[in-house]
């Protein structure tokens, strides 16, 4: 189901297996650790009124934490769109806001690379991220899901509206991707959300 009320066929993932799941005031997480144990993928459901944009809005550091903490192993009924998201943005103003700006005037200076002038013109973040049967992969970096035993009964984590997907490395704790999956681009057999943005752009505590 769309935001808008209004309903789409969409190709689903079904998977039982061993999952961390946390339960917040706007809603429900899903965490899938990556193989490498580097990196992890948080599935954000909101709860029935709450928009993606509204979940994305009431995140803070504070809140996301306090959701890590209470993250609790189940056997999770795993639903979720099969997809393919490309993101490909601009971090030029992003970098000058941090106040790296010198690299990006006449005046910039590399003496170890170069002693000719030379200045950053731009610089561009490309990234892709699919979810399917197999699991979850980026770029870099394969989730792979734990079977689950036959002897719990599962828990149902079914991502049929709108959600949010957040990328984070675990040993620094930066996040490093968020996403909104609205599920309105078609491309063959997946569908696309790719206009992503990065924490920094949505909010800037992050």
């Amino acid at each position: 189901m769309k935001e808008d009320g209004s309903t789409i066929n969409l190709p689903m993932m079904r998977r039982k297996a061993k999952a961390y799941l946390s339960l917040t005031d706007h809603y429900t997480a899903l965490c899938l650790p990556y193989s490498n144990q580097a990196f992890v993928m948080y599935v954000l459901l909101p709860h029935e009124g709450v928009t993606t944009g509204q979940l994305v809005d009431s995140l803070t550091p504070g809140s996301f934490s306090n959701m890590r903490s209470m993250l609790e192993q189940y056997e999770v009924e795993i639903s979720i769109p099969r997809f393919t998201t490309i993101m490909n943005i601009d971090l030029t103003n992003g970098l000058k806001n941090l106040g790296i700006r010198k690299a990006f005037e006449d005046a910039a200076s590399f003496p170890y690379i170069t002693t000719h002038a030379l200045k950053i013109n731009q610089v561009r973040q490309a990234a892709k991220i699919e979810v399917d049967e197999q699991g979850t992969k980026t770029s870099a970096a394969t989730v792979e899901y734990m079977v689950a035993s036959n002897s719990e009964i599962p828990v149902e984590f079914h991502a049929d509206r709108p959600f949010v997907y957040i990328i984070q490395e675990q040993t620094s704790g930066t996040v490093l991707f968020i996403g909104e999956y609205m599920g309105e681009t078609d491309i063959g057999d997946n569908y696309v959300y790719a206009s992503n943005t990065c924490f920094i752009q949505r909010n800037s505590i992050w």
